[in-house]
């Protein structure tokens, strides 16, 4: 009923804010539970690094092809391969290290390339969503849109180190990366740590 009331192109607007702040949400987590994963996983400052720029070269090489992809399928096919690769990515960087891969190598490795996926997979939401404004809203709107874009990106960044922050208990026995994607359980000397 509600939604009958309401106009397709704000609920249209509500589905990009909340996949665009969701995409924040996701690629930031990684970096509050870092502190937690290099001991886990005996990876330096360096190599984490190195990680953190893997999503970064992704999301760099794959964000004009990614426009393009959402061109040629349109955008609510776009972003639904989006999103699956996000969940996929997601989970694999929580499974695949320690899990599946044991040694400094193999983690190290997994992480670069699952973490470079992961940027792939996050590119294709900003064109995607400039071309469904342009084509749903007028010339005023669009300029308000980018307003809100760039209000997502502190209120996203503001979310992720509460929830983030908030996931550790108070016996901190579990951190969580990439939003549920990284999951370790700390004991011994990591368990003292705070965020």
């Amino acid at each position: 009923m509600l939604a009958s009331r309401v106009p397709t192109r704000w609920r249209l607007f509500s589905v990009l804010f909340l996949l665009s702040f969701l995409s924040y949400l996701m690629r930031q987590n990684i970096h509050v539970a870092g502190e937690f994963m290099m001991p886990e996983l005996g990876i330096s400052e360096i190599e984490m690094g190195w990680i953190y720029a893997a999503f970064i070269w992704g999301y760099a090489l794959c964000q004009l092809p990614g426009g393009v992809f959402g061109k040629l399928l349109g955008p609510r096919v776009a972003l639904t391969c989006a999103g699956v690769i996000w969940v996929i990515t997601t989970g694999l960087t929580g499974w695949l290290p320690g899990e599946v891969f044991t040694t400094g190598a193999g983690v190290i490795g997994c992480l670069l390339v699952v973490r470079f996926f992961v940027g792939v997979g996050h590119a294709p939401i900003y064109p995607i969503q400039a071309a469904v404004v342009e084509r749903w809203f007028d010339d005023g709107f669009v300029k308000k849109s980018n307003n809100v874009e760039k209000n997502r990106t502190e209120y996203s960044f503001q979310a992720s180190s509460f929830i983030d922050g908030n996931l550790l208990d108070e016996t901190h026995s579990i951190a969580v990366a990439s939003s549920s994607s990284y999951s370790l359980t700390l004991s011994g000397d990591n368990a003292n740590q705070n965020i």
